[in-house]
């Protein structure tokens, strides 16, 4: 398994419960990180936690490089990151949600009128990574 490197936060952290943060399931989330790096789904990670302005957690997994020599990822290495209008959106929909705003059922032409005009219309917010 992938072990995470000691990390040197930017930031104080703050005690995650004091955050209404639930420390077991941020552990779970580094155990799910690890276990990605380990099966070579991806080289290396950086993982930070937040809420309400302060930092609740913050961990360096893995490699930062891997050709044409490894290198272990530390709290400075600087990341390529491609696509990440998803992961955007993503994290706005949750605080949407979060906020009562919207709702996974909902669909999107609700908020979006434009977006009925497309072919499919019943498109839905809902998030396919809790999809069965």
């Amino acid at each position: 398994m992938a072990i995470a490197q000691e990390t040197r936060s930017p930031r104080p952290l703050a005690d995650p419960g004091s955050l209404g943060l639930d420390p077991e399931r941020i552990e779970r989330v580094y155990e799910l990180i690890g276990r990605h790096i380990a099966e070579g789904r991806y080289p290396g990670a950086q993982v930070a936690f937040a809420r309400h302005g302060k930092l609740a957690a913050f961990r360096t997994f893995g490699q930062a490089r891997l050709k044409p020599s490894g290198r272990p990822a530390t709290d400075e290495t600087l990341w390529l990151l491609y696509s990440q209008t998803k992961v955007v959106v993503g994290a706005t929909v949750w605080l949407l949600v979060d906020r009562g705003v919207l709702r996974f059922a909902d669909r999107v032409a609700e908020h979006i009128p434009e977006f009925g005009e497309a072919e499919d219309a019943s498109v839905r917010a809902r998030s396919p990574c809790f999809s069965s």
